[in-house]
């Protein structure tokens, strides 16, 4: 199914995206004009295209089914694995790098995305890669020694991967950059280079906006004061206080995300490694929790961040509880003779060490099985909704329909969640469910199964 979402939307501007590539129309015969919800525009400039664009082969590829929208957001998101192996390596080794590649697969939330069983589906799915993209080429731009210049190959792929994602879903896309100053400083060279690869990005980016503004100023307009609201104002119900993130964090990765980042902080003086892969996972973290409006799938981008901190504390800590102390430790902490526990360190301590490490695999794949159901899951009278619109013409209208981003989709009918008003053409179909209300005199009513209603 199209799950009720914003996946819904984006699939009916993908289907129109297929014949039209330059031209993301929502509504058809909505025009320019700015509509008062995003959901219900002409021209949809709510996401920049990239994103809109791998849906729509997606379709032309593989036909007008669900699966064919998701087809590029999986094939992303499996090279997201790939490069976050191949980043965890260089960072800290192949023992951090596999068990962290797993976390990231594993992810609860990029599988809700990537199945469009979450609110911003494709486009934050696919941003993940081009921000883990984005990533592994800065820091072969910053691991460079000071007094060299880095390749121009690495600026260039990290210019690709932020011009990727600031045409998947703008601003941020430059989630890896305050990493990489912070792990490169000081060093003027790496400095200009991760300036290069900023810039080079956004001249990427730079021709579509300016496409969309000459084209369709209005809506262009709009959508770029709507997109600055969401700093200041609480916008569509999506709020939260200043745990919100600590909380979603916690739900991905259990406690250890918030002890891993504390874990990143206290050492990253030491290692520029931690420098990077914590400035990666909490700057970000920073600005939203800053902003007035806050969705968990904003943190999308930093889950191969934290996954390889979480890996990262989960090997120390282990390492710890089954190492033995150092010699010096007073007796009253040697804990000798208490029984369990490593020789000459406290038992709780061991414990609480050891349950820590293995939360972190525990909790992912915990988290990971109470999604599946989310994901899977299809709303009683799917099908038979989708067999009675499909059977629709092209010139037909319906309105009262809860579904109807599916309906359009599905067929090439006009729908309208909105009930008729009767300024409306007669003829049209209106959505009758056993809760309808009566149908209108002059309008045909649409039998259609329970939850078809807005």
């Amino acid at each position: 199914m199209l799950h009720d979402w914003d996946e819904r939307y984006h699939a009916l501007v993908a289907k129109h995206l297929v014949g039209h590539p330059l031209e993301p129309v929502l509504v058809p015969g909505g025009g320019e004009k700015p509509a008062e919800r995003w959901s219900a525009a002409g021209i949809f400039l709510h996401k920049p295209p990239l994103a809109l664009w791998g849906m729509a082969l997606g379709r032309a590829l593989l036909g007008p089914s669900e699966w064919a929208f998701r087809a590029a957001s999986v094939i992303l998101g499996t090279a997201t694995v790939a490069v976050a192996i191949a980043l965890g390596e260089a960072l800290f080794g192949p023992e951090v790098a596999m068990p962290a590649g797993l976390l990231v697969a594993l992810s609860p939330e990029l599988l809700l995305l990537t199945s469009g069983a979450a609110a911003t589906d494709q486009v934050d799915a696919q941003l993940v890669f081009w921000v883990t993209a984005s990533a592994a080429a800065l820091w072969r731009c910053v691991r460079s020694r000071a007094e060299a210049s880095p390749r121009f190959a690495d600026v260039a792929l990290a210019a690709a991967a932020i011009g990727g994602g600031l045409l998947t879903k703008s601003w941020p896309a430059l989630a890896a950059v305050p990493a990489a100053l912070v792990a490169g400083w000081p060093g003027r060279r790496r400095a200009v280079a991760i300036a290069s690869a900023s810039v080079g990005g956004v001249a990427l980016a730079l021709p579509w906006r300016i496409y969309a503004s000459a084209h369709w100023p209005a809506a262009a307009a709009a959508e770029g004061a709507y997109a600055l609201r969401h700093l200041t104002e609480v916008l569509e119900g999506h709020g939260g206080g200043p745990l919100f993130y600590p909380t979603v964090l916690v739900r991905w990765f259990g406690p250890a995300a918030l002890v891993a980042l504390a874990f990143g902080l206290t050492r990253a003086r030491a290692s520029r490694e931690l420098r990077f892969v914590t400035a990666w996972a909490l700057v970000p973290l920073c600005l939203f929790a800053a902003s007035a409006t806050k969705m968990q799938g904003y943190l999308a981008p930093e889950i191969p961040a934290v996954a390889l901190l979480c890996v990262l504390l989960a090997r120390d800590a282990w390492r710890w509880a089954n190492s033995s102390p150092p010699r010096n430790i007073p007796p009253p902490l040697a804990g000798e003779g208490q029984g369990g526990g490593s020789p000459g360190r406290p038992r709780a301590a061991t414990l609480a060490a050891r349950a820590l490490a293995l939360s972190v695999p525990l909790w992912a794949a915990g988290a990971t099985a109470l999604a599946a159901p989310r994901i899977l899951a299809i709303p009683p009278g799917y099908a038979a909704f989708k067999a009675r619109v499909a059977s629709l013409r092209a010139r037909d209208r319906v309105f009262n329909l809860r579904w109807a981003a599916q309906a359009m989709v599905y067929s090439d009918a006009w729908a309208a969640e909105r009930w008729p008003e009767p300024r409306d053409a007669r003829g049209a179909f209106v959505a009758h469910c056993p809760a309808s209300p009566q149908v209108p005199e002059g309008f045909v009513p649409l039998e259609l199964p329970a939850g078809c209603l807005r």
